[in-house]
């Protein structure tokens, strides 16, 4: 989603988070602004970087701008540990 500003962002994150309040984790990247750009990542409880920092690298990797993407992950029940996730 397009989103000029970190605060934009989060009420597009809080947003998703109340569409799917039975979500295991809602994971994210956000890119903004330019010259210095200002990313955030969030694995949300998964193994540590095994969400956030692959969604942001697919969005530096197409050199966007002003962008958040959104993961949203339900358990089915098996753990995957980290291997499984990336």
């Amino acid at each position: 989603k397009y989103c000029t500003s970190w605060d934009s962002a989060q009420s597009f994150i809080k947003e998703i988070r109340d569409e799917h309040p039975k979500a295991r984790h809602v994971c994210f990247g956000f890119v903004g602004g330019h010259n210095p750009a200002t990313e955030r990542a969030s694995d949300d409880g998964e193994p540590t970087g095994t969400a956030g920092p692959p969604i942001l690298h697919g969005i530096n990797g197409e050199e966007l701008s002003d962008t958040v993407c959104i993961v949203v992950r339900y358990s089915g029940g098996i753990k995957l540990g980290a291997g499984g996730l990336i």
